[in-house]
């Protein structure tokens, strides 16, 4: 609503004199219009007390006008004050009633209050007074989600996409479901019969890659958003799709291009100001890097990834202490993503801090334990301080938490060497030949002597030779 098309209208210019006006606790008049904007502005970026604190201010000078009312009633909603809502969604009604907005935020109330089929009764009154039914059929598809029919929420969501193929938040909500009933291949054919319809859809071109990369089809998916392109070569939301799936095959050239793409024709974000950084980053090309999460933070000083991926870099650059303080900054914005927790330990140890390391292992596996890379060095402090039965321990502990993990079993089988326990050593090594052959060549990476590297080439040898023996 605040992205107006009027040329006379700022509303930067409005947003900057309604924060002075808070800044400097004055006082300033706003037209209904302006500070609608600057209500819905505040909502977007989920900053509800501020957006309630303009929507009051509103009120102040104009007490009777229904468009503030309305704004009130759907934050009460939000921050749960659902008898304050009720009350005003109610003289609304007898203000206005059968109202097509009033009746989404009394539905908005009915979903909140859990009151699923009075919603949905509401909505099917909704559908009946509206030009835009996709959007009542997508809220309908969304409480049936709430309700956990997922069938008949992918009804809905279906009608909701079949209308337009626009609606990304639809299509994220439809793909849900059908991976709720482990049918994304249902999904998938959907999309195929909606580009049939119209081979010129980008949006249904769009969405068939979306979905594709949920079940990690990434060669389809790159056709996918290829086709898309080709019908629209200004569709930035497709290049960044493709940028994630080229990151996900490692193609980091390719996916810089692509990010680049998303850069020339959509709006400049910290989100892809910090993808094209991280495929810089991954190319080892620190210097293009770090100007882009710095991009990224001169747009918002609060997003966390970018100092994470300003640590990584210095990390890279084997500058662990501007690197320490980069991570964090990141965790103290958000300090719930494992893999901060993660670098953070990496450069706490290569710096010395072997106990803060420690911790940060610990914080990084409680968050989320599926890393092998996380058990491979958090394992690896402890052998180098010669603690081999806590390094055994925690390999373990990683082997139960990341399933089939070569890697783990490969460590796993050095460090019982190592600690001279030659017998379960070859009982992890038979295990790990079986899951995947090809990965024993780390062991000699980890034993670089010649002599132990021909004694590993002689044991592995003589095991595959039984095993083949056996078939």
């Amino acid at each position: 609503m605040f992205e107006q098309d009027n040329a006379s209208y700022d509303f930067e210019h409005t947003l900057k004199r309604y924060e002075k006006m808070l800044k400097n606790d004055d006082y300033s008049f706003f037209s209904i219009e302006e500070l609608e904007d600057v209500i819905e502005y505040y909502m977007l970026k989920n900053k509800i007390n501020i957006a309630l604190e303009a929507c009051e201010f509103g009120l102040e000078q104009f007490p009777l006008a229904i468009e503030m009312q309305m704004w009130l009633a759907q934050i009460y909603i939000q921050v749960n004050r659902l008898d304050e809502a009720e009350e005003i969604i109610d003289k609304l009604d007898n203000l206005s009633p059968n109202d097509y907005d009033i009746l989404l935020i009394r539905q908005t109330f009915l979903l909140k209050s859990g009151k699923y089929k009075e919603a949905i009764k509401l909505l099917e009154k909704a559908i009946l007074i509206t030009d835009t039914p996709q959007d009542v059929y997508a809220r309908m598809g969304y409480i049936y989600q709430n309700m956990q029919d997922y069938l008949q929420a992918i009804k809905y969501y279906k009608k909701a996409i079949t209308i337009d193929q626009s609606l990304d938040y639809v299509m994220i909500e439809l793909n849900e479901c059908w991976d709720n009933l482990d049918l994304l291949e249902e999904n998938i054919k959907f999309y195929e019969n909606l580009t049939e319809v119209d081979a010129f859809s980008k949006y249904a071109w769009y969405n068939l890659g979306v979905t594709q990369i949920y079940l990690k089809k990434w060669q389809d998916a790159l056709e996918s958003f290829d086709f898309a392109v080709s019908i629209d070569i200004e569709y930035a939301d497709a290049y960044m799709e493709m940028g994630d799936v080229y990151m996900e095959l490692s193609l980091y050239k390719k996916a810089q291009e692509s990010f680049t793409q998303a850069l020339s024709f959509g709006e400049i974000t910290p989100d892809i100001l910090c993808s094209l950084g991280e495929a810089y980053e991954k190319q080892e090309d620190y210097v293009s890097a770090q100007i882009n999460y710095k991009a990224a933070l001169k747009i918002d000083k609060t997003w966390d990834a970018a100092y994470h991926g300003l640590g990584c870099c210095k990390m890279g650059q084997d500058k662990y202490y501007e690197a320490i303080h980069y991570l964090r900054k990141a965790i103290l914005i958000n300090g719930f993503q494992e893999d901060y927790w993660f670098s953070l330990a990496d450069s706490e140890y290569q710096v010395g801090n072997i106990i803060t390391a420690l911790e940060c292992y610990q914080k990084s596996a409680d968050l989320y334990s599926g890393n092998p890379d996380l058990w491979l060095n958090w394992s690896c402090v402890y052998f180098d301080e010669g603690d081999f039965q806590k390094s055994i321990s925690l390999i373990e502990e990683g082997i139960e938490c990341c399933e089939n993990c070569t890697d783990l079993y490969y460590r796993l089988t050095a460090y019982y060497l190592c600690d001279d326990n030659f017998t379960k050593a070859m009982e992890v090594l038979e295990i790990a030949l079986d899951y995947n052959y090809e990965e024993h060549e780390q062991l000699y990476d980890f034993f670089p002597e010649m002599t132990m590297q021909k004694s590993l080439y002689k044991i592995i040898e003589s095991i595959m030779k039984e095993k083949s023996k056996e078939e």
